[in-house]
């Protein structure tokens, strides 16, 4: 069992799966990647990974920076871990008709206390965005 420094760091180690029912009239073997298993529940987790560490890399994300994202769904979970291990700040707006689904009720448990649950219009959801 392979041992991480960070959650980060366990981002992609999800296990690979043989797929014999689905593959058995074929004359190669077929596998599936287990997403699901990344820290975060979801693919997303690689590409919140890899928009942090880009942004970092190009200036744009610096210590101590937000994160806004406007998601109800796996990027936003997968945005604010990051945000959470790496000491950001973020902001994810949700759709005040899915505010209350599982998912959306993930961000509040993964938050650190700068972070910030969001929902309302969609016009409300411009002009917050403008004004931050």
């Amino acid at each position: 069992m392979a041992v991480f420094s960070s959650i980060l760091d366990a981002i992609g180690h999800t296990p690979l799966v043989r797929l014999s029912r689905i593959g058995r009239e074929l004359p190669v073997e077929l596998y599936g990647k287990v997403e699901a298993c990344n820290p975060g529940g979801s693919a997303k987790d690689r590409l919140a990974l890899h928009l942090c560490d880009m942004a970092e890399k190009r200036g744009f994300l610096r210590p101590g920076g937000t994160i806004v994202e406007a998601s109800a769904g796996n990027t936003g979970v997968g945005l604010s871990m990051v945000a959470a291990v790496r000491g950001y700040h973020s902001i994810v707006v949700v759709p005040h008709q899915r505010a209350t689904r599982p998912r959306s009720r993930l961000f509040v448990e993964i938050s650190t206390t700068q972070d910030v649950l969001l929902h309302g219009t969609s016009t409300w959801y411009s002009a917050t965005l403008t004004s931050l």
